[in-house]
């Protein structure tokens, strides 16, 4: 390219590209201004939902009396702080007193366990039964039971822990319970399930005794299902009790309090952050959560303390979609970035094109030279040896008959060779223009292979085929083409004094119909290429063997023409061996 023609080009690029870098510089000023405009007015959104969110959760929990959490504690006080009820603990902080017996009972006690009465001891429980408060039978019963165990009366024993059990919650249901699971009467599961979820008044040392026995009884894999269960239980109510003594927000790590006179409402942080996170939710497009205060904040995010400085948190607003700003800003740059972008793709989509249709057509044009060149020495080969040889006949040189019968063999063999060439060229150049015609016939695939054998005449082929192969239906003369070129192939590239084995079977609906040679065999990247047109192995044996590269590419071309495949099984330094599949028609006519 001359100077000017240089001189002209940078003008044309500098007057393409200068605009388009001006455009670009105020563009993306431009974008740069956008973004900050953008996420300025969100910061503003999200602090006015972080402040309703903080409204909603002051509401939320001002009106922590109504919460009925699963996993919370709700303790009923007397004004000296002292527990009435409690409802969601595993046992109750401090003693459990119990009911006043009358003059009865402790007649029955005396007869019990002084006396060793139980006739006597039963008839007075029975008495007292009758005139017992509501507070009392359950310890009578108890007694009931257990003097009936005495006395060996375990069916009025098990009567009497039965109508424990039924009774309202008492501390003697846990004993009942225990004697019933341990006589067998009810399951030892079903009595654990009741000892965690806290039915039974009981004191600290006493649920430990009863959930060691049942453990005992079950067996640890048994109740593993329930220890995490147990475990949560077990440390609420030491938080409870922790309240108790100290009543504060947090009495014990991981738990949160609220209390007012007669009334407190312990439970886990986990279950106050979702309850207030649920609560702070303010719109679909923000998403309010509680973070630990003092705790780093996203980039694009507003956050706020809680009014109550006892609870470890504070309100964090931040989009949905953070990335969502980031996606409209894009979509900017791009609509923006489009039209240029499209041009200068437009300009790099031709030079490439361009650049890769030259290099093809000169890939192709080389692939014709050294096709034409291989071609004219392929022709040449035969015909010097049919004009040497005719030449020595015509001479009369030759005198010996044996020794003519030999020249004549030798043209005869070229004549073939030279047919076989102009053959393949003309199926090739009919395949490549889409007219070559085939002529559907049934084969009958012993007689034909054999001819197909016969017509090689080389005393190195052998042909092992059976007789009753079932048929085919296929045009006779390019099937048989495309097995000699399989020979062909095989007998060039084999060693001279090594045999070649033509063989078929069948099998699964199909002719496979194989040719195996004791050559140098095919690499195994290359056994994907050697059915490609015009490609030849780059092997110093293909080099020394003359051909023009179509030979495996016709057989491909005719075998899937006819609804089959050809494939190849090769190792380097062990031979080749092709196989050519071909679907059997059986006895049908053609």
């Amino acid at each position: 390219m001359g100077r000017g023609r240089r001189g002209l080009f940078a003008l044309i690029v500098l007057g393409i590209l200068l605009p388009g870098v001006i455009l670009a510089v105020f563009g993306f000023r431009s974008l740069r201004q956008d973004r900050l405009l953008a996420e300025r007015q969100t910061r503003d959104a999200l602090q006015s939902s972080v402040e309703v969110a903080a409204r909603e959760v002051t509401r939320e929990l001002a009106r922590w009396q109504e919460w009925d959490e699963p996993t919370s504690a709700t303790l009923t006080l007397t004004p000296g702080a002292s527990v009435l009820s409690a409802r969601g603990l595993l046992c109750l902080p401090g003693t459990v007193s119990e009911p006043h017996l009358d003059a009865n009972a402790r007649r029955a006690e005396e007869a019990e366990l002084r006396q060793r009465d139980f006739a006597k001891a039963l008839q007075l429980y029975e008495a007292a039964l009758r005139e017992a408060s509501p507070e009392a039978r359950a310890a009578l019963l108890l007694r009931i039971a257990r003097t009936a165990k005495k006395a060996g009366d375990l069916e009025r024993a098990r009567r009497a822990w039965r109508q424990i059990v039924s009774l309202p919650t008492s501390p003697a249901a846990a004993p009942a319970w225990l004697e019933l699971v341990e006589s067998g009467a009810v399951p030892a599961l079903d009595f654990y399930r009741e000892l965690i979820a806290g039915h039974f008044p009981l004191v600290r040392e006493s649920y430990s005794f009863y959930s060691g026995r049942v453990r005992e009884l079950i067996g640890e894999a048994g109740v593993a299902e329930y220890r995490e269960l147990e475990r949560r239980r077990t440390a609420l109510t030491l938080a409870s009790e922790a309240f108790l003594a100290a009543p504060r927000r947090n009495p014990t790590p991981g738990f949160i309090a609220f209390w007012e006179a007669g009334r407190a409402i312990l439970l886990p942080e986990d279950a106050l952050r979702a309850r207030l996170t649920k609560a702070a939710q303010s719109g679909p497009g923000t998403a309010i959560t509680l973070r630990a205060r003092q705790s780093a904040s996203m980039d694009l995010s507003a956050s706020r303390p809680l009014d109550d400085p006892q609870l470890p948190w504070q309100l964090e607003a931040a989009p949905h979609d953070p990335a969502a700003l980031e996606r409209s800003l894009r979509n900017r740059e791009t609509l923006f970035l489009g039209g240029l972008g499209l041009v200068m793709a437009v300009l790099l989509s031709g030079v490439c094109l361009t650049a890769r249709a030259v290099r093809r057509e000169s890939e192709f044009a080389r692939l014709q030279s050294d096709f034409v060149a291989t071609v004219s020495h392929e022709f040449r080969s035969p015909l010097t040896g049919i004009r040497q040889l005719a030449e020595l006949l015509d001479s009369g040189i030759v005198k010996a008959e044996e020794r003519r019968q030999e020249y004549f063999g030798l043209i005869l063999k070229e004549s073939d060779r030279l047919a076989h060439l102009v053959e393949n060229l003309l199926d090739f150049s009919r395949l490549e223009a889409g007219r070559k015609q085939y002529s559907m016939d049934r084969i009958d695939s012993s007689a034909w292979l054999e001819g197909t054998a016969a017509a090689v005449r080389n005393s190195r082929l052998c042909a092992e085929i059976p007789a009753g192969l079932p048929a085919v239906r296929g045009d006779r003369d390019s099937l048989a083409s495309a097995v000699a070129n399989l020979m062909d192939n095989a007998l060039k590239y084999s060693p001279p004094e090594s045999s070649v084995r033509l063989a078929a079977h069948s099998g699964s609906g199909k002719l496979s119909i194989s040719v195996s040679d004791h050559g140098p065999g095919i690499a195994l990247e290359e056994q994907s290429r050697i059915f490609e047109k015009f490609y030849r192995s780059g092997g110093e044996l293909s080099r020394q063997v003359k051909g023009a590269g179509i030979g495996l590419s016709l057989v491909k071309r005719i075998v899937e023409d006819h609804g089959g495949n050809v494939s190849v099984f090769s190792q380097p330094g062990e031979g080749s061996t092709f196989t050519i599949d071909l679907k059997v028609i059986g006895d049908q006519p053609s």
